[in-house]
């Protein structure tokens, strides 16, 4: 239930993957987004850091290639994934949406990364993703 309308929201999703990790393995997350009847999820921008296993960002460091899919309910939206390693290269590390994910009532929210990377001999890391939105209330116009 929301304190206000719209409730800001950051949704954040840790992704490991190891040096054993195969290519085309995906690592699949489920978002509680505690939402109530009428309301609904609203995301507008994803944030991308990749880290090590002490927790340091090594985006620009370590060749690195994962996909990221997110799931509202059984669709992918977008239907084609975004290159994780590429929003972790911006200056800012996030990729604002042209049209916001909207999540509705009872909808899972997933993330799903999945790893390109061909070589074996990369680092451990953790991809760790971060869902920018809101909650609100579902306006009905009679």
């Amino acid at each position: 239930m929301v304190n206000q309308d719209p409730q800001p929201e950051i949704f954040e999703s840790n992704h490991d993957f190891t040096t054993a990790t195969l290519v085309n393995t995906s690592n699949i997350n489920t978002i509680y987004t505690n939402q109530g009847f009428g309301e609904e999820v609203r995301i507008y921008a994803l944030q991308v850091q990749i880290l090590d296993a002490d927790g340091r960002d090594i985006s620009g460091t370590a060749m690195i290639d994962y996909d990221i899919t997110i799931w509202a309910g059984p669709n992918a939206v977008p239907s084609n994934p975004f290159d994780a390693s590429v929003i972790a290269l911006m200056k800012d590390k996030t990729l604002s949406l042209s049209v916001p994910v909207v999540v509705g009532f009872k909808q899972v929210l997933r993330v799903e990364v999945t790893n390109r990377t061909v070589t074996d001999t990369g680092p451990t890391v953790t991809i760790n993703v971060q869902l920018i939105g809101e909650t609100g209330i579902i306006k009905v116009k009679c």
